[in-house]
């Protein structure tokens, strides 16, 4: 890859020394010579850049000290190449260069955030009796529990990923919503690297527990989006410790890569989590992981790093939960159609025999497989969405 880069700068300068003649006198070479001369310079040129590089890169010490929006301010490249670095060598190591205790977030002080039409009511994890007593807590309606992570909202503000997908169970007004938001507590990549997926799942599987006494198992649905994924993965393994029971279905929306590569320390969201694991993978290899990790993997326009509509990761990586968001609003149930495949190109060539099933809401308790399907640039998303209208479908 370096080499052909190398050669295509060299390329490059033969059509300069091509394009403008020298002024100088000098003896006229022939054009096997005028190349090679060029893809010399080229390669020269080329190495002198990548000599110099590494001053333009930061150091994974720099990398851990950098906050969200410094990170985001990087080259794709770099961000992903040093995201990746900085997490192998702080999890392969037992030195301070992550793990020291003071860069470690306070699971204790986590809350559950209750929305609802008035206010968005906040309950420790340890008062869930409470946050079942509220009055906008309804016993009778199914509860989403929706955990989300350090790349789930790359500005210090609203948490638009909660905040949409609220609005479309909203529109259904049969849901109880709930929040777990991680972010506060993982402000660099120093405590991305300390932050224990396996710690928050032991608090926030009994918390879920509590739930149970008032709600049936079975109404009960865990998602979460980047490394709020991974930790619905611990929640459902040790709610499995806690209550030999399964929690029936875990949704991640493009569940993060950086730190949960294949071998590393952490552990991620896989099968056998819950009854049912789907995954919606919207920037794979970049932000979110490529490799299929559920029951059901859904790949919404082949395996891609940029969805359609995104010039970058961060969009990209966010697409996850709008699909799923968008699927949730009535008469959307079917919107995004998936057919179980190889690759995008099989699917675009119909080669493909199976029954397509819905990504999203509606995605069945019996999938099993590799899932591809197309979507839109802009909303609707959903190849067969219908228009909405105040939360009213139409065609």
């Amino acid at each position: 890859m370096t080499r052909k880069i190398f050669v295509n700068f060299g390329i490059f300068c033969v059509i300069l020394a091509l394009s403008h003649k020298s002024v100088l006198s000098a003896p006229e070479l022939s054009f096997q010579d005028r190349v090679t001369s060029g893809i010399k310079l080229g390669v020269e040129k080329g190495i002198d850049i990548v000599k110099n590089a590494p001053q333009f890169i930061p150091t994974p010490k720099e990398l851990g000290d950098m906050g969200k929006e410094a990170l985001f301010g990087l080259p794709a490249s770099v961000l992903l190449d040093g995201i990746n670095s900085f997490c192998s060598l702080a999890l392969a190591t037992d030195n301070n260069l992550s793990r020291d205790e003071k860069d470690k977030p306070d699971y204790r002080n986590l809350s559950m955030i209750l929305y609802d039409d008035k206010e968005n009511a906040s309950f420790a994890l340890t008062d869930m009796e409470k946050l079942v007593q509220h009055p906008s807590f309804n016993r009778n309606a199914p509860v989403v529990v929706l955990i989300t992570g350090w790349l789930s909202n790359k500005e210090n503000s609203t948490n638009e990923a909660a905040e949409t997908i609220y609005s479309a169970y909203k529109c259904r007004g049969t849901h109880n919503f709930l929040l777990v938001d991680t972010a506060d507590y993982v402000a660099t990549l120093y405590t991305w690297s300390a932050l224990n997926t396996e710690d928050i799942g032991a608090i926030l599987a009994p918390a879920i527990n509590v739930l149970t006494k008032y709600i049936d198992l079975s109404q009960i649905h865990v998602m979460g989006h980047s490394l709020g994924a991974h930790i619905a993965g611990a929640t459902g393994r040790y709610f499995q410790d806690l209550t030999d029971k399964s929690l029936p279905r875990i949704t991640g929306l493009d569940p993060a890569r950086p730190c949960f590569n294949q071998g590393e320390a952490l552990s991620g969201l896989g099968r056998g989590d819950a009854d049912l694991v789907d995954i919606i993978h919207s920037n794979s290899d970049g932000l979110g992981k490529k490799e299929p990790i559920g029951d059901v993997d859904f790949y919404p326009n082949g395996v891609k790093v940029l969805m359609p509509g995104c010039f970058d990761i961060s969009c990209s990586h966010g697409m996850a939960w709008r699909y799923y968001a968008e699927s949730v609003l009535p008469g959307n149930e079917k919107a995004f159609l998936a057919t179980r495949c190889n690759s995008l190109k099989s699917y675009s060539q119909k080669k493909c025999n199976y029954k397509p099933i819905p990504m999203g809401y509606a995605t069945p308790a019996t999938a099993k497989g590799n899932y591809f399907l197309e979507t839109n640039s802009e909303t609707p998303y959903g190849k067969d969405s219908v228009k909405q209208n105040n939360c009213q479908s139409t065609k």
